[in-house]
């Protein structure tokens, strides 16, 4: 649940910071998906700027978002989300949407609405602060984070978009200047990977919300 309220924090600080004053896109929404037994905030901007300075932006922002929650009304922003999860399902279909998907998944928490209220009335601005440096702060080594970039430049053309705009060093074949690898063969990076890899964790437990 913490995500969750993050995730809804961060796309309107996102979308100020991003569009609004730095204009790097039109198109800014960042969505919380559940991919049990991950969760992942996923952040995604249209933008005609190069992807690696469009990306050390992004860190850039999420580096001072820690300021932005210590500046929010928490308490607030959990009594209009528990308010949401209190409500009732408006139809029919919501409902048998909402039963069938905990059958499917097997955990068959049926009350998970009435849980995940309960959860967010426990969250406090401190807590949100920790998730932050956990899995948001670009220093962490706790951050995993995976770019799509659709329609990119070639490798050349991404060098030259880097070098006129100032960035850093361009980047060779398979590193950015940040040392995030370019993969260019998709297919062949599914093939190579582990089934489940979780990332590494926290040394300090983190309650599930």
């Amino acid at each position: 649940m913490a995500l969750e309220l993050i995730g809804n924090m961060l796309h309107s600080y996102l979308y100020e910071e991003l569009r609004t004053k730095q204009q790097l896109g039109y198109h800014v929404v960042v969505f919380v998906l559940n991919h049990d037994p991950l969760r992942t905030v996923t952040i995604e901007i249209q933008s005609e700027l190069c992807p690696i300075v469009l990306t050390q932006r992004i860190d850039s922002t999420l580096a001072n978002f820690r300021k932005y929650i210590n500046g929010v009304n928490v308490d607030e922003m959990t009594e209009s989300a528990v308010s949401l999860k209190s409500g009732k399902l408006s139809s029919t279909a919501e409902e048998a949407t909402h039963f069938w998907e905990k059958i499917y998944s097997g955990s068959y928490e049926f009350d998970i609405r009435e849980k995940e209220a309960a959860a967010l009335q426990t969250i406090t601005k401190e807590y949100l602060v920790e998730v932050w440096g956990i899995y948001f702060n670009p220093k962490t080594y706790t951050r995993v984070d995976l770019q799509t970039w659709v329609n990119p430049p070639s490798i050349d053309e991404l060098q030259n978009s880097c070098i006129s705009l100032n960035a850093h060093p361009a980047p060779d074949h398979l590193q950015t200047p940040d040392g995030r690898t370019i993969i260019d063969d998709v297919k062949q990076f599914q093939a190579i990977q582990k089934v489940f890899d979780p990332p590494l964790m926290a040394t300090k437990a983190i309650p599930k919300y």
